[in-house]
């Protein structure tokens, strides 16, 4: 079987412990970094990064449970029992998502404190950032399982959510050269400026250079990793 980034969060290897240690450390980092940001917002205008704290927070004790219930000493429920003995197929899923979603809470808290600072964003910047903050664990998780038990409807799958993924960076790589290269008095007065044409031909030749990558991974006759 191909080694798959599943694999070490599966609780009856020994490298389950190293993983998980290193999973809640993350964890703990993410958890005291939004914590310190939650400290610093007013108090009447904090609601919105407390509330990913407590979902950090909840996620963190959450992972924790669930390890301790595959080692602990204690009598077990008859639900806790069959939660035990198949640890190994839901366990490394669990982990592998709240690997990620602990640095996506932390990266949209990080996000809102600097709207909250004064930094201006229209509507879609705001849906770029959603976007991705959703995209890129997505992505790993499909990656992983198509890693772990390769089949063609996997493999779509992972193209198609690499698509998506690919879109959301190229549409936020355009915004950002728009705000850094292209000011607001240059744009379209008198006829596109050779910046807007530069960001433009090299938004297309990436595109183009993923639609050839994407159709060869679907069309090749062993596109499995």
């Amino acid at each position: 079987m191909l080694n798959h980034p599943l694999a070490e969060f599966e609780l009856s290897r020994r490298s389950a412990r190293t993983a998980y240690r290193r999973l809640q450390r993350i964890g703990l980092v993410c958890l005291l970094l939004v914590g310190v940001i939650a400290a610093g917002w007013p108090p009447r205008e904090r609601g919105l990064v407390v509330m990913l704290l407590g979902l950090l927070l909840g996620l963190y004790l959450i992972v924790k449970g669930a390890h301790d219930l595959f080692y602990t000493d204690h009598p077990r429920t008859r639900l806790g029992d069959r939660l035990a003995r198949s640890a190994d197929r839901w366990f490394p899923p669990l982990a592998y998502l709240a690997q990620h979603a602990y640095m996506v809470l932390a990266a949209l808290t990080l996000w809102f404190t600097l709207l909250y600072l004064g930094l201006e964003a229209d509507p879609r910047e705001h849906y770029l950032v959603f976007s991705l903050a959703a995209l890129v664990p997505l992505k790993q998780f499909s990656r992983a399982a198509l890693l772990k038990a390769p089949n063609r409807l996997r493999l779509v799958l992972d193209e198609t959510v690499r698509v998506f993924l690919f879109i959301a960076l190229l549409s936020a790589g355009v915004r950002l050269a728009y705000h850094i290269f292209i000011p607001d008095s240059d744009r379209f007065v008198g006829g596109p400026p050779i910046r807007v044409v530069l960001v433009w031909l090299t938004a297309s030749l990436c595109a183009l250079t993923q639609l050839v990558l994407t159709l060869h991974r679907l069309t090749d006759k062993d596109p499995y990793p």
